[in-house]
């Protein structure tokens, strides 16, 4: 609830986001209990992996901003 908030979607649709996620990569990234949620191992790898990948994709993009001002 308080991540669907932070988001600024509902639980459900939250929800169900994940459990597509989870069924694409075939692979279980949290831990239920009841209504708890918590991040298991496999979603933790992939957390840091998809982190890794974002700063990768920033640093490319202000990469190609810099190589054109500086060739415009």
């Amino acid at each position: 609830s308080k991540a669907a908030q932070v988001l600024m979607v509902s639980q459900p649709a939250l929800s169900n986001v994940l459990s597509q996620l989870e069924a694409e990569l075939g692979v279980p990234l949290f831990e239920r209990s009841g209504k708890k949620l918590m991040i298991n191992a496999s979603g933790k790898l992939f957390l840091r992996t998809t982190k890794n990948i974002l700063h990768l994709l920033d640093d490319s993009l202000s990469n190609l901003k810099n190589q054109q001002t500086i060739a415009g």
